[in-house]
């Protein structure tokens, strides 16, 4: 097994971390290979295909680390924020029950 090593299924990690600059590798042991995303702000390349556990590599894929990561605020983004039909929050946009007195109908003020 290469070391160090970042199993993206479960989030452990193998051997001492490097420092900036240094390789690492990550481990896929599933049986598909995954595409990972928004690496950029801190490794050389922004994405990464990494081989199933059954390819030649055995699910490891070398990868380096920036010498200088952006560690800005904000700077990593999730794109499953913008899912499509996942929920949000939103503000609500029901007026104010002063600001629409004038358009209450009897049903409206009708309890059950």
């Amino acid at each position: 097994m290469p070391t160090p090593s970042f199993n993206i299924q479960s989030g452990s990690v193998s051997g001492t971390w490097p420092s900036k600059g240094g390789t690492f590798y990550w481990y896929n042991p599933t049986s598909s290979p995954v595409v990972l995303t928004n690496c950029g702000n801190f490794c050389t390349q922004d994405s990464y295909t990494v081989p199933a556990a059954n390819s030649p590599s055995n699910g490891y894929l070398q990868v380096t680390l920036l010498t200088m990561p952006n560690a800005n605020p904000y700077a990593f983004t999730d794109p499953a924020w913008n899912a499509p039909g996942m929920p949000h929050l939103q503000a609500p946009t029901m007026p104010d029950a002063e600001d629409d007195a004038d358009t209450e109908t009897d049903a409206d003020r009708e309890v059950a």
